[in-house]
């Protein structure tokens, strides 16, 4: 199988700051925790509730390696 290549020019579109990451992924564990204590959600269901969203930020966040 072929390796997965860049898309478009090395570096036309730069990974996101480590802050902006780092909210993304506290702020799901905040909405995990917050399902979890209200009693909305068990912690497989919350996890099923909130990892989809970090799918799809990793997606938008790394689209030019064509992941």
């Amino acid at each position: 199988m072929g390796e997965l290549q860049p898309q478009g020019q090395a570096g036309s579109e730069p990974n996101p700051p480590f802050w902006v990451t780092a909210l993304t992924y506290g702020g799901a564990l905040a909405a995990g925790f917050v399902l979890i204590m209200t009693g909305h959600a068990s912690p497989a269901e919350a996890s099923g509730y909130v990892a989809p969203f970090l799918v799809v930020y990793e997606k938008l966040s790394h689209r030019r390696w064509g992941f």
